[in-house]
């Protein structure tokens, strides 16, 4: 009998675990992978603008042997290993509910047209409300939102945009606020008094208090401030925040990986060794140390970042040119 590992999320980071499984049993008779996720497309993480059209790619051009489920979720049931979609009920042997705030196109497509509307009320002159000063406050819980944050100010900068104050909130990697306070955001605790827009990072798939079988508040042995997973025997539920902010798809990368060698050792796969102790003190620290030298560090700060966004790019393209199409998507 086959063993079913179920995916589910929106981000990066569940699109490339499944890229991670597809390596070691992909196309395998006994093993299948289903990804659960809200939309076909996933967008680059490294957004330039919010004007223009989105650089993303389509989960069914670059999975080949993952069964895609584009559906919402209604409950999760640990116990019995069964979740209930929309579209029925899906059985598995291994759950992965990936928690991370992750925007779709069509959502940073609504934000534009606000932010359109907003860039013109500024340019004109015109007040928003009582105030000759507007906000755009965002969510600062995922490295994914700060990107967002440094896209709105560029915009700004190009548009011309002056009486707009560009903010993230609840940021809780003190280096991410430097680097943020450094590229012209303001960093605070909550949202200022000012009209204008605010983006909550209140976007993952799955609420919860919905999940029967889950004592929250029970945790992974290997845990930081950087990485909360909840973990059960055959299920694994993660929320990916604060990690570093330029090299994004290098350490979700990374990440996946590992996340995927722990779910085939957990399923009794053999020559997989588990990697729990690197899965928090390898790829884990990875992050921070890398946060720490591509943003702290003074000197030839504009040449290590240039570096860095050349490669996050060249991994980006590297997902992008995929010679197959997807063979065993569903929608």
């Amino acid at each position: 009998m086959s063993k079913t590992i179920v995916v589910v999320g929106n981000s990066l980071l569940a699109t490339l675990i499944c890229l991670g499984l597809e390596k070691k049993i992909g196309g395998r008779v006994d093993f299948e992978i289903i990804l659960i996720a809200e939309g076909d497309e996933l967008v680059n993480p490294h957004l330039v603008s919010l004007f223009g059209r989105f650089d993303v790619i389509k989960k069914t051009e670059l999975l080949r042997h993952t069964h895609l489920h584009l559906t919402k979720i209604r409950s999760v049931n640990l116990k019995e290993r069964r979740l209930i979609t929309d579209e029925g009920v899906i059985n598995f042997d291994f759950l992965m509910l990936d928690q991370t705030p992750q925007p779709t196109s069509a959502q940073l497509a609504e934000l534009r047209e606000e932010l359109t509307k907003l860039f013109a009320a500024l340019s004109a002159g015109e007040n928003i409300g009582k105030e000759k000063t507007a906000k755009i406050a965002i969510s600062g819980r995922s490295a994914l939102f700060w990107q967002i944050a440094l896209a709105v100010k560029r915009d700004a900068i190009v548009h011309k945009v002056r009486r707009l104050a560009v903010e993230v909130f609840d940021c809780a990697n003190e280096t991410a606020a430097n680097f943020l306070k450094a590229n012209g955001v303001e960093v605070k605790n909550a949202p200022s008094n000012l009209p204008g827009l605010i983006l909550h990072a209140d976007w993952p798939m799955v609420d919860l208090g919905k999940v029967k079988g889950l004592r929250l508040g029970e945790t992974h042995p290997l845990v930081d401030q950087f990485h909360q997973p909840l973990a059960i025997s055959h299920a694994l539920i993660v929320r990916q925040d604060d990690l570093a902010a330029i090299n994004l798809i290098s350490v979700t990368r990374a990440l996946a990986k590992r996340f995927a060698w722990n779910i085939l050792a957990d399923l009794g796969e053999e020559n997989i060794p588990k990697k729990e102790a690197d899965l928090t003190e390898a790829v884990m620290l990875t992050g921070i140390h890398q946060s720490r030298n591509w943003l702290d560090k003074k000197t030839s700060r504009l040449i290590r970042a240039r570096f860095v966004r050349v490669w996050e790019d060249f991994l980006w393209q590297m997902l992008t040119k995929v010679p197959h199409k997807g063979t065993n998507s569903k929608s």
